[in-house]
């Protein structure tokens, strides 16, 4: 009799969890082109299933009232409510139970400006309270993202993107946390970049006139490939526990 409480117990939780709302084709297009110091223009559009919710909320915005601007939400049969204290966005189903979004807006982060010494750096992390771009916190996602920069800055993704040209960064992400996307954004004239290969390649940027000698680059380089060995052993078991019994 327990076993079949319990086997009907997990299947009505399975379908539960099977009715979530699911965002699927999620795109994200970030441009540092014409921006001022921690600024960027933000679009990105998905494909919302409402299932058997009314309505989906998404982590958006920061610390400063003036966060988010020019906020514009496109949609067919939505409704949204955009909540500055609370940092989110919420969309309601007033129709369809599947419907197209696009939002576009500029983006405002006082915090992330990085300074040492001379390299004025922007890191833009959504750890910092800073939600620069719509995501449900704690699910994993598939994104499309572009990434723009001007000629004079350098450019560095949480995960890797492939170039087309020094301006101009894409991937296809699959699988990541939702909030895991982070962005560095350097100026060429303040770092001297140079290349190592562990095997594969990775880019050092030093500010100019501040670069350490060559046993303690060599020494950062071992303690980096020590540090991606140890991580990818770490996601192996968490991705793939059952390959540990």
């Amino acid at each position: 009799m327990r076993t079949i409480i319990f086997i009907t117990t997990l299947l009505l939780m399975t379908g539960h969890m099977a009715m979530a709302a699911e965002i699927k084709n999620y795109t994200l297009h970030i441009s540092k082109i014409n921006q001022e110091a921690a600024n960027l223009h933000i679009t990105c559009s998905f494909s919302l299933d409402f299932q058997n919710e009314d309505s989906i909320s998404m982590n958006l915005g920061g610390g400063q009232e003036f966060s988010i601007e020019n906020l514009k939400v496109d949609g067919d049969t939505l409704e949204y409510e955009y909540n500055r204290e609370a940092k989110n966005i919420v969309i309601r189903k007033k129709a369809k139970r599947s419907v197209h979004v696009t939002i576009n807006y500029n983006y405002t982060n006082l915090s992330a400006f990085f300074i040492y010494g001379e390299g004025d750096t922007e890191l833009w992390e959504t750890s910092f309270g800073e939600h620069f771009y719509p995501y449900i916190p704690n699910k994993y996602m598939n994104v499309a993202i572009n990434v723009e920069t001007p000629d004079s800055l350098s450019f560095l993704c949480s995960y890797p993107l492939k170039s087309s040209h020094t301006t101009n960064y894409s991937g296809k992400l699959k699988h990541i946390l939702s909030q895991s996307i982070t962005l560095a954004f350097m100026r060429n004239n303040a770092y001297q970049q140079t290349a190592a290969y562990l095997p594969d390649k990775v880019s050092v940027y030093q500010i100019k006139d501040m670069q350490c000698g060559k046993k303690r680059y060599e020494e950062l380089l071992q303690l980096t490939k020590a540090s991606i060995v140890f991580l990818a052993k770490s996601m192996a078991k968490t991705i793939f526990p059952m390959h540990e019994m």
